[in-house]
């Protein structure tokens, strides 16, 4: 007792701002308090017994009591029997901060209070009710003190972190791949650090060398390690926590309540092609079983899982369930029924879950190499001088995971690698640097088997275009990239295919078009994408994609030989290219523009965006393609309309006409702002691979008023075969065809300064009769469908189900 005293008297000395100063924060308490609540009083007795040695003990009989004591702040601890687990006891609890140190008492009559709380999202430990006292004792402190399986000793490593603004600097006694430890020292009158204390910007340095940043610490326990006259010297443990969701996007929570929709997302989770549910009991998350397929028997809200191995779970124990779809993790909870061995093959039976809890973790989908054709990897390890060899589990061209040894290998959250090597095995190799962004248990067995998450920082965008090159070349064998090809072999291909009909081949010009693809074919680059398939070192089929605005990009020029098979190719490259961009977070809109008479492109994507009917995500617009020679432009037909370029104050006008008009995706989807609407990020990208792209705004007013305006795009010649990058819209707030005539005339005379022959205007078809007027001539029509990067992966299963 005098120990404690001494203890709580203490405090550490930090160095703060450079110096030596002392803090004041909350004393340690003497001696740690638990909360026993149940029912019973020789079950009391027997949880009192068991951590008596570590907790003074208090107990209480009923939730009102319970309710009474949580909120003191005086509990360390919480054990309750599963009859008190509901929302009243839960919400003390949380506000409590004693979530993480709250344990119940499982029995099978109380497994659906508890699936119930943890489906609301609550976090608690579970221990399976026992009589006898070493196991519950044993189950109590897994759960209590977890700890991790191996540490490592530090030599030079000093921690630093901020608490409250003020900074802290410690000498790192050992390192694991969930904490480390450090030695703080203290005058007698002084008071420590509280175990809780959080530790914000917390960094590991080595000779002035940083090896671990961007994560957080909390203080989980402290003890006397040392203690002179003037001094005492305290061991703290600290455990690393990752503050950060994703290097892309916050994650995104919401709860699935639909019965039918639970059912298919696990029949989803449960195909041969999926990586399967991970399941565990809370509290015990190393101790994880794969569940590779199964089966969803809806009607009998039951779930038969074929496992990996007979687990250590009794019937009636809560479990919990992980898989993961299209870049969102689900987690649901479930009640343990049986586990059978049915020829030869471990049966897990639970029950059907009552929600998924769905977390966006990502905005990208990872992509899984082939067994028979792996990722392989080395990565210098900051805490360690060998070099790590392993392969990929899954890549994107934001970051790759892999397995480690927890035992052998470390790597915290945060670790920075100085230098990372990918070889993929068509024989493309990329290095890069990197930062440990998640640890996790895998599914293997044995608790020190970990997967690693580590995200590719300081990547340039034609760095990340050239490894999401890599990344889907290796998922998709079958496909090349057009950089393997060139313009002549590619022109020929789309001549022989059909795709450059005769009277198309004569609005086009050759050398125009061999000059852009010709530039965009010879090095990666982030402004354009070409797949291509391949038979005997012939082309059979083809597509590729530009970059149309900030974050839109368009897909073009779809094209297959005349083959059986030709239909199958053309979805393998759809696919591919709906791949590559979702390694692109920053392309959030995809533009689709086909002739409404192409059955192919009609049936592929016309089909799945008539169904889609949130205006906010998807766009399906009609529009006429009508072309004016610009050698002789008009004279506007009227005086007291002037056309003028266009001025920033203009923009608010300009927004308010597609709010107006209920084209928030095309306001969005196209750089109608500040900073995008003349397209100059977009042409400084073009600009380093030596062509052009531009958008040039021309303002209509009578008497001061603005009355409607043009918007004008101008690209080097060759970027679409159609022309689409070099065409105008027009668009009016006075239904006058006096303005139309003062906006098309303009525009005529804008496109004959760019060097162009023609004037190429897409409009709605209610602007075509006055167009005809002014010297147009509709030549077709295009259908253009613009849609959010969200409805990638949906629209990729309705390729798989239309193609079969």
């Amino acid at each position: 007792m005098t120990q404690n005293r001494e203890l709580a008297a203490a405090s550490v000395l930090h160095v703060i701002d450079g110096g030596l100063q002392e803090s004041t924060v909350r004393p340690l308490p003497r001696r740690r308090v638990a909360l026993v609540l149940h029912p019973e009083r020789l079950k009391r007795q027997l949880i009192g017994e068991a951590i008596s040695d570590q907790f003074e003990v208090l107990e209480a009989t009923t939730a009102a009591d319970g309710l009474e004591l949580v909120p003191t702040g005086n509990l360390d601890l919480v054990i309750a029997d599963a009859s008190f687990c509901g929302k009243p006891l839960l919400d003390v609890v949380a506000r409590a901060g004693l979530s993480g140190r709250c344990v119940f008492l499982s029995s099978p009559s109380s497994v659906n209070r508890l699936i119930d709380g943890f489906s609301r999202g609550h976090a608690f430990g579970v221990v399976y009710d026992t009589e006898n006292q070493q196991d519950l004792q044993q189950q109590i402190a897994k759960i209590v003190h977890p700890r991790a399986a191996t540490r490592h000793a530090a030599s030079n490593v000093i921690l630093e972190a901020e608490i409250d603004g003020r900074v802290l600097a410690c000498p790192v006694v050992d390192i694991s791949n969930y904490g480390c430890a450090i030695w703080m020292q203290a005058r007698p009158a002084q008071e420590p650090l509280f175990p809780g204390t959080f530790l914000s910007k917390l960094s590991l340095t080595q000779d002035g060398v940083t090896l671990l940043e961007g994560t957080s610490g909390v203080i989980r326990h402290l003890e006397v390690a040392h203690r002179s006259a003037d001094r005492i010297a305290f061991r703290a443990g600290v455990e690393f926590i990752s503050t950060e969701t994703g290097a892309d996007h916050p994650a995104e929570e919401s709860i699935i309540h639909d019965p039918v929709i639970i059912a298919a997302s696990l029949k989803a989770a449960l195909r041969a092609q999926s990586a399967g549910v991970y399941l565990n009991t809370p509290g015990f998350e190393q101790e994880r079983i794969h569940a590779d397929q199964g089966t969803v028997e809806f009607d009998a809200s039951l779930l038969r899982l074929s496992i990996d191995r007979i687990p250590n779970w009794e019937p009636g124990d809560v479990c919990r369930g992980v898989f993961e779809l299209g870049g969102t993790q689900h987690v649901f909870w479930s009640s343990i029924l049986a586990a059978t061995v049915e020829d030869g093959a471990t049966i897990l039976n639970v029950t059907m879950p009552k929600t998924l809890m769905a977390r966006r973790c990502r905005n990208t989908q990872r992509f899984k190499p082939p067994r028979d054709q792996p990722v392989s990897m080395s990565l210098t390890c900051p805490f360690q001088p060998d070099e790590l060899k392993t392969s990929a589990i899954d890549i994107t061209a934001s970051g790759v995971a892999f397995r480690i040894d927890g035992s052998k290998q470390l790597l915290p959250i945060g670790s920075l690698i100085p230098e990372v090597t990918l070889t993929f095995p068509h024989g493309a190799r990329f290095t890069g640097k990197a930062r440990v962004r998640s640890l996790h248990p895998t599914e293997a067995e044995g608790a020190s088997s970990l997967k690693c998450g580590i995200e590719l920082i300081n990547l340039h965008p034609v760095e990340r275009a050239e490894l999401a090159d890599y990344v889907v070349r290796c998922v998709r064998p079958e496909v090349s990239s057009g950089l393997d090809s060139n313009f002549e072999e590619i022109w020929s291909f789309l001549n022989s295919s059909g795709f450059l009909y005769p009277e198309k081949l004569k609005h086009l010009n050759e050398d125009e078009i061999r000059k852009s693809m010709g530039e965009l074919l010879a090095r990666p680059n982030d402004v354009s994408k070409t797949w291509i398939c391949k038979v005997q070192d012939r082309i059979v089929a083809h597509i590729s994609a530009i970059r149309l605005f900030d974050s839109t990009w368009g897909v073009q020029h779809l094209a297959a030989a005349p083959h059986r098979d030709g239909v199958s190719r053309a979805r393998l490259l759809n696919m591919a290219l709906t791949e590559y961009c979702e390694q692109h977070p920053e392309i959030q809109w995809v533009r689709i523009c086909y002739r409404p008479t192409n059955q192919w492109p009609a049936r592929v994507f016309g089909t799945y965006a008539q169904k889609m009917v949130d205006r906010e995500l998807s766009e399906l617009q009609t529009l006429s393609y009508l072309v004016a020679s610009t050698r002789e432009a008009p004279e506007p037909p009227a005086r007291e309309i002037t056309v003028r370029p266009f001025e920033p104050e203009d923009l608010t006008a300009i927004e308010a006409y597609f709010v107006s008009k209920r084209r928030s995706i095309q306001l969005r989807s196209t750089d109608i702002s500040h900073e995008g609407i003349l397209l100059d990020q977009v042409n400084r990208a073009y600009q380093r691979f030596g062509l052009f792209r531009k958008r040039e705004v021309l303002v209509a007013e009578r008497r001061g008023d603005l009355v409607g305006f043009a918007l004008a795009e101008i690209s080097s010649p060759g970027l679409n075969f159609s022309e689409l990058t070099n065409s105008a819209s027009i668009h009016l707030l006075e239904e006058d065809p006096r303005v139309l005539g003062s906006l098309t005339g303009a525009a005529r005379a804008l496109y004959r300064d760019a060097g162009r022959d023609e004037c190429i205007v897409l409009a709605d078809e209610e602007l075509v009769p006055s167009l005809l007027d002014y010297g147009f001539s509709k030549q077709k029509e295009y259908c253009c469908w613009t849609w959010h990067r969200s409805l990638w992966r949906r629209f990729y299963e309705h390729s798989v189900r239309a193609f079969g």
